[in-house]
């Protein structure tokens, strides 16, 4: 990835969003890129020195607006985020400004084909139709009655096939929802072949497109449902329109 070209096309779209920076997520470990109009930085330290190298950055510019995107950032960093720049003098934190086509295109970067998931070796002896069993029965010790999964190696645990792992700058690739009924695996159905659906299927697992989660959520039908901030991106965490149970269970 080039990352000059990159940087350079989001001060294009800084620009005509009137952004005073954006922030970029590096790994799924916290890192992060800070671009503004004159600088960038990378920070592996917490929120805190972001926020104060920021406030340094924006100290002379008026009511700056600071972005990111929210499907790529958990609901707690988020939080803590707005906090931060809250009191580091009033800046304001958009949620909903990712990297669209258009973006990627003038950036250079291209979309990678999706592979087939392969398959993984079981550590515990059950079968995903199990597996999902012992969830709801985890679920219902703190009363959630579903949840939705994003970490790539809970949910190919739970299936039993290895789902892709999210690159750097983009949204999770694999999210499950589970509810007292149904489980759903939304993911590139490129990645699903006909033999790995059909055993899916057979084990109570069905499947959407991955660009339906948000959908899924919101007709999500059970009273509650557990989603832990630290994991759910902010996107979706204020996708589910109903009671959310802020937990987390062993898959």
């Amino acid at each position: 990835m080039d990352n000059a070209r990159l940087v350079d096309t989001i001060r294009i779209m800084m620009s005509e969003e009137h952004l005073s920076a954006y922030i970029l997520p590096l790994n799924d470990e916290g890192e992060m890129k800070v671009v503004t109009a004159a600088d960038e930085k990378g920070f592996d330290c917490g929120l805190d020195k972001l926020t104060e190298w920021l406030s340094d950055q924006l100290k002379d510019v008026r009511n700056p607006e600071v972005a990111l995107d929210g499907m790529c950032h958990t609901e707690m960093s988020v939080r803590r985020l707005v906090t931060l720049l809250r009191n580091a003098g009033g800046m304001t934190l958009r949620t909903n400004l990712g990297l669209s086509s258009r973006w990627l295109n003038m950036a250079g970067i291209a979309e990678e084909a999706a592979a087939p998931m392969s398959p993984m070796a079981s550590t515990d002896n059950l079968s995903p139709h199990e597996r999902v069993k012992l969830l709801r029965a985890n679920l219902r010790k703190v009363h959630a009655d579903g949840m939705l999964m994003t970490l790539p190696e809970a949910i190919s645990h739970v299936i039993g096939y290895q789902v892709p792992v999210t690159k750097y700058i983009f949204p999770a690739e694999a999210y499950l929802l589970v509810d007292s009924q149904r489980a759903t695996l939304y993911i590139d159905r490129r990645c699903v072949t006909a033999d790995i659906l059909s055993v899916l299927l057979n084990e109570g697992i069905g499947l959407g497109d991955l660009s339906d989660v948000r959908k899924g959520l919101r007709e999500y039908f059970e009273y509650n449902i557990l989603l832990d901030p630290n994991e759910v991106s902010h996107t979706l965490f204020h996708s589910v329109e109903r009671i959310i149970v802020e937990d987390s269970v062993k898959v």
